[in-house]
């Protein structure tokens, strides 16, 4: 591949990850229920997963925006700003060993 492919290809988006009792509430998308990947902030103090909260603004949305899911006041994509610092602690999270049970070893006669 050229340099210049490499420089442009897309950064990898990580995987959701099923929400484990250890997980935050905070690092907990309202409408996805899963972990944050790509969080943003509303001006209201919400956070929400990128994706979702965009598709929520384009199918419920007027010229104006569409209602926040969680207070009703009127939002529009351009009140969206990334939430770096959420996404690195969902990052973190995401590292973090599952809390689930490890497989146990199957004996070889």
């Amino acid at each position: 591949p050229s340099s210049a492919a490499a420089a442009t290809a897309p950064v990898p988006v990580p995987e959701p990850v099923p929400v484990e009792p250890s997980h935050p509430e905070e690092l907990i998308c309202p409408l996805t229920h899963e972990l944050f990947v790509d969080p943003v902030t509303t001006p209201y103090g919400h956070a929400y997963e990128r994706k979702s909260i965009l598709e929520h603004i384009r199918l419920n949305g007027g010229p104006a925006g569409a209602p926040d899911p969680l207070t009703g006041r009127i939002l529009n994509e351009s009140m969206l700003t990334s939430s770096f610092t959420l996404r690195g602690l969902a990052d973190s999270q995401r590292r973090q060993p599952s809390s689930a049970p490890a497989a146990r070893p199957t004996e070889v006669s």
